[in-house]
């Protein structure tokens, strides 16, 4: 019976690790974050830990800080483009997972987008520019993937009073073991068909050449 039980034991971990999920988080506010979790590990992707350095003697103490790199990026191409970037990041990224899209889970969506430029009109104009950006990236995760309605919180608003717009995104999004292990078999099978179809390819290249040689000798 120890034996029985043995397997069994295995075979519940095995199932249970299957069915697991790995959690992504990913957030944009001041700074592009990245980290992933499996039950209680977390590790953090991006940004990576800076390397402890000798402190150097400095000369000058200054309290502003650093921009960050989102922030430089809003800067020089504006909130909207810079939105149009990373929806079409996500999309690209999704679409390559189309095989397993509709096992993943967003679990939490936290998206808030205000129009901001010092000019009452042209504020105007970006509320408009940013809905249109906005709400149909919504839409497309709701078509694509399980979006939690009640984890969802998207909202655009403009302010005439502010000088620069703001943005903020949090999400979690989950996928089970199993749906990982399925997609990473099935682009494996896939690479192999394509190799055995190239090895196949090779040698027929090289009798037409070879024939083609031999015709060009005889002539």
């Amino acid at each position: 019976m120890i034996p029985v039980y043995i397997l069994s034991g295995l075979l519940g971990l095995i199932l249970l690790l299957l069915f697991s999920n790995v959690t992504l988080k990913i957030s944009f506010y001041d700074d592009f974050k990245v980290a992933v979790g499996f039950w209680f590990l977390n590790f953090k992707v991006y940004p990576e830990k800076p390397q402890k350095q000798k402190p150097k003697e400095v000369k000058k103490v200054t309290t502003e800080k650093p921009k960050s790199k989102l922030k430089q990026l809003i800067e020089k191409n504006g909130l909207k483009d810079t939105l149009s970037t990373i929806f079409n990041t996500f999309k690209i990224i999704l679409n390559s997972l189309n095989k397993i899209a509709s096992h993943i889970r967003i679990r939490r969506l936290k998206l808030y987008v205000t129009a901001a430029s010092g000019d009452p009109a042209l504020t105007g104009v970006e509320y408009g520019a940013l809905c249109a950006v906005v709400f149909p990236f919504i839409k497309f995760l709701q078509d694509f993937v399980k979006l939690n309605e009640r984890g969802a919180d998207v909202s655009v608003k403009s302010d005439f009073l502010a000088d620069k717009p703001k943005f903020e995104l949090r999400t979690v999004i989950k996928l089970r073991v199993i749906y990982i292990l399925k997609f990473g078999i099935s682009a494996l099978i896939q690479l192999v068909k394509e190799n055995i179809v190239k090895l196949n390819e090779e040698p027929k290249t090289n009798a037409v050449q070879n024939g083609g040689q031999e015709k060009e000798n005889v002539g």
